[in-house]
């Protein structure tokens, strides 16, 4: 194929080609058109045989890749060569090719079947009483290899997990794995059926073929016929017989030494020395690269999909012969993976419904998933032939006291910590605290929960499907309202308890912890929102949640609950509806929306004024002054922003003064009094310092290195913004960083370094895009429009100012007197650069882009340097 001389050395290439295929099942390279495969044979080294089918020897490898070698030289040199290889290796005869296989009329698909080393195959070649799999095993590559790793290393393994999670089917495929290993057999024990755990023995010496006997006890019996013997007894399904399994197994490894035991068990079997693995759910996304197929087409072998996706489609085409995974279906498919937590018996009870129903039907029917997945294939245990039934089985063999803490935990959505679930789980102490721990405990060891113990506290969850069968058991028992009441008024207090104490930043360990808790505060506020007869549990909640949400940019979400919570009506304490009202105008106002902001302030005030909390009144004053601000009204700014510095003052509060100083310096700045903001902005830096809180010290830095940089000085300004940009990282604020990195990249550009201008501006608009923050996105279109003027570029110019323009007509948002002016100018400057005519069409162009074209026209921009 380079062009070089054929000789001898081709033909061992082609016989390596063949020789692969044989072994797989698949050719060494596919590839989605006649170039892309010759470009693979002539430049890439296909995946390694064993790699393909675990069950190769290692040493095949080794055999088949020289056999493949890009350099006629790297082969084996003849035929001959290659035969006395494979010789050496001395395969098993299965490997050897069957008489008639290569007929002409047979198809390819049929030779890669007749040649490829199959799990039936696999089987055939271990000693033992391992089953002929009857469906194809799919995926699992890295678990086979970890858990045959610790197989190796282990006198008694034992896997764990829920139901269904595909242990028994991971134990036979290790099992036909390693089996070679065990010169003596690999012998399974099916213990699902047994109820009785003294007939363990018995299971046990009937899987062995041993003659049932009068005589000795089966466990010595047992230890006879074991103890010479290099064997692996694989003890499947042990969960409801875990003392009688665990009591056995340690007899008989006391007694024979060169014997293994691999179990499978939903807890583990409590012995010294025992592996245990848990068993995870399959990939739900994707862990190979590959080529995307054209939407409609089916996927071919380059587009590698998640395990998941491909059990689902591997399942599904056995259920309706013209299944096909194509790319328009494969988002669904994923998204009913994921519905089911990659739990592969849920995805092939889902898969089997192909039959009846399409995919997108499958997974909008999943919220009632226990009834959808009611059915499976007849040859399966019986409490598999439904998920409901599986999850049955887990439940019968629980405790009463497990049984109740199972479903009471049901009301946590995402993971939860020991305190919340003992004072949710056990209230008026039954159970008692401690129980609850231990309860706990016991119900992770039989895999119902999953512990991470990553963070300096551990931390538990459900698998969605878990939860919902617990809440089914919630409900059975007539106990949902009580626990999910208990669950809001937890979370709630936790929320308020939090919020009084946290600081203005993301790292404060108050907002950590609600970060940590957001899944359970969402729930809460969920259930609190659709029983809004009452709503101050929602208001108190959604009070409580407005700094975090502010903090986080959770601007969205925390304004659709507030909305929401004050839609409800007025008959609430006016205290509760004035600080619902706050949040809903500031977080408005964080989004561009003024009109809003104004209109729910405005409210707030009203209630404030008949309140008795002085300091809520100044600090709803200092909001609304702000607003009014960025809507132009500078009069009602300056006389509500006044009454807040005067009621601030009369507290006595120094970080309320340190506020409304700094609030007062930015009424000045945008009046244009620069001299006077920065005399305001160094009294509230001052307090800041003074009171030691770092979260407005870089707040107060960045404003008054703005008033310096409209002063004309760019070192001062450079230096306060660089110190807020170094204090904004440390505590995880990045909108201040977001800000001053523009208000940088205008000192850039003063200086003449556009280069570092474009990616100051490219690093804060990527910030403001991803938060939605409209009003930065403006300030960030003016600021790089500045950038490209100085380049001489004002058709770029004359594009981003019309884009600027139209967004802050869209939310209302004015510039502050002094900069449209400079903004203005900057426009006639183009327009006598460019002309009338053109400069018109340029600016036509960015008003009439969508915003998403804006900002990605704003982002190549100033990700490219300036020639």
């Amino acid at each position: 194929m380079p062009g070089e001389a054929i000789d001898a050395r081709s033909d061992v290439y082609s016989l390596g080609c063949v020789l692969y295929e044989t072994l797989t099942g698949r050719p060494p390279f596919v590839a989605a058109s006649a170039g892309e495969h010759l470009v693979a044979h002539l430049s890439q080294l296909p995946e390694a045989p064993s790699r393909v089918l675990p069950d190769l020897p290692l040493a095949l490898d080794a055999v088949v890749l020289r056999a493949l070698g890009k350099r006629p030289d790297d082969r084996f040199q003849t035929a001959a060569e290659l035969h006395a290889a494979l010789s050496k290796l001395e395969l098993d005869a299965s490997l050897a090719t069957p008489p008639g296989a290569l007929e002409a009329t047979q198809a390819p698909d049929a030779i890669a079947e007749t040649h490829a080393l199959t799990p039936a195959r696999v089987a055939a070649r271990v000693r033992g009483n391992l089953p002929h799999p009857i469906s194809s095993f799919v995926g699992r590559t890295r678990e086979i290899d970890e858990v045959s790793a610790l197989l190796r290393g282990a006198r008694v393994l034992t896997l764990t997990g829920i139901g269904g999670i595909g242990k028994t089917r991971l134990a036979l495929r290790v099992a036909g794995t390693v089996g070679d290993e065990f010169q003596d057999g690999v012998w399974l024990v099916e213990l699902a059926a047994l109820d009785d755990p003294t007939l363990v023995a018995d299971a046990v010496a009937r899987a062995l073929g041993l003659p049932g006997q009068a005589g000795p006890p089966p466990h010595d019996s047992l230890s006879d016929f074991l103890r010479p013997k290099q064997a692996l007894l694989v003890l499947d399904n042990c969960e409801h017989l875990v003392e009688a399994c665990a009591e056995l197994a340690e007899s008989l490894l006391l007694d024979a030494p060169r014997l293994k035991v691999l179990a499978t068990s939903r807890e583990a079997l409590g012995l010294a020395g025992e592996t245990v693995w848990q068993v995870p759910a399959l990939s739900v996304t994707s862990r190979a690269e590959g080529t995307v197929a054209e939407r409609g087409t089916p996927r071919d072998g380059t587009a590698l999909t998640s395990e998941a996706v491909r059990l689902f489609a591997d399942r599904a085409t056995q259920a309706r012969a013209g299944f096909q995974l194509t790319a328009a279906i494969e988002p669904v498919v994923a998204a009913i993976c994921a519905r089911l937590d990659g739990i592969p018996l849920a995805i092939e009870l889902a898969a089997a419904r192909v039959k009846v129903l399409a995919p997108e039907q499958i997974l909008a029917k999943l919220d009632d998933r226990f009834r959808l997945l009611g059915s499976g294939p007849r040859s399966a245990l019986r409490r598999q032939h439904a998920l409901r039934a599986t999850f049955d089985w887990s439940h019968q063999l629980l405790s009463p006291p497990e049984q109740r803490l199972f479903a009471r935990l049901s009301v946590f959505a995402g993971d939860f910590s020991l305190e919340s679930a003992e004072e949710i789980c056990a209230p008026d102490g039954e159970p008692h605290e401690a129980s609850v721990l231990d309860l706990l405990a016991q119900l992770a060891d039989k895999s119902l929960v999953q512990v991470d113990t990553d963070g300096t506290e551990a931390r538990y969850r459900m698998l969605e499907t878990t939860r919902e069968y617990a809440a089914e058991k919630l409900t059975e028992r007539g106990e949902t309202e009580r626990f999910v009441t208990a669950h809001r008024d937890w979370f709630l207090a936790l929320a308020e308890r939090l919020t009084e104490r946290a600081g203005a930043h993301l790292s404060d360990p108050s907002c950590v912890r609600l970060a940590a808790e957001h899944d359970n505060l969402r729930a809460a506020l969920h259930g609190s929102l659709k029983r809004l007869e009452d709503p101050e549990p929602a208001l108190r909640l959604c009070t409580a949640l407005g700094p975090f949400w502010y903090l986080r940019t959770h601007w969205t979400e925390g304004r659709r609950a507030l909305e929401a919570a004050l839609a409800a009506g007025t008959a609430v304490d006016p205290n509760w509806r004035a600080e619902a009202l706050h949040w809903a105008g500031i977080l408005a106002e964080e989004q561009g929306d003024f009109e809003r902001a104004r209109e729910l302030l405005d409210e707030s005030l009203s209630l404030r004024r008949g309140c008795a909390d002085e300091r809520a009144l100044a600090t709803t004053l200092q909001a609304l002054g702000h607003v009014s601000e960025r809507m132009g009204d500078y009069d009602r700014a300056g006389e509500l922003k006044r009454e807040s510095l005067d009621r601030m003052r009369a507290l006595d509060d120094p970080r309320g003064l340190m506020r409304a100083t700094n609030g007062m310096g930015l009424r000045a700045l945008f009046r244009g009094a620069f001299d006077e903001a920065r005399e305001l902005f160094l009294e509230a830096h001052a307090i800041s310092r003074r009171i030691e809180d770092q979260p407005n010290v870089g707040v107060v830095l960045h404003n008054l290195g703005e008033a310096e940089l409209k002063r004309g000085d760019l070192d001062a300004a450079e230096r306060h913004l660089t110190e807020s940009i170094t204090i904004a990282r440390a505590i995880s604020a990045r909108r201040i960083v977001a800000y001053s990195s523009n208000l940088l990249g205008l000192a850039a550009t003063l200086r003449g370094d556009v280069t570092r201008a474009h990616r100051l501006f490219h690093e804060a608009l990527v910030f403001v895009r991803d938060e939605g923050d409209k009003d930065g996105i403006a300030y960030a279109f003016e600021g790089l429009a500045g950038a490209q003027a100085s380049q001489g570029r004002f058709t770029e110019v004359m594009r981003l100012t019309g884009a600027a323009t139209v967004l802050r007509e869209t939310i209302r948002s004015m510039l502050p007197p002094h900069d449209e002016r400079a903004f203005a100018e900057l426009a006639r400057a183009a327009r006598a650069a460019l002309g009338p005519e053109v400069a018109a069409q340029a600016l036509d162009e960015g008003r009439r882009m969508s915003l998403a074209e804006a900002i990605g026209y704003a982002l190549e921009l100033s990700g490219d340097p300036p020639a």
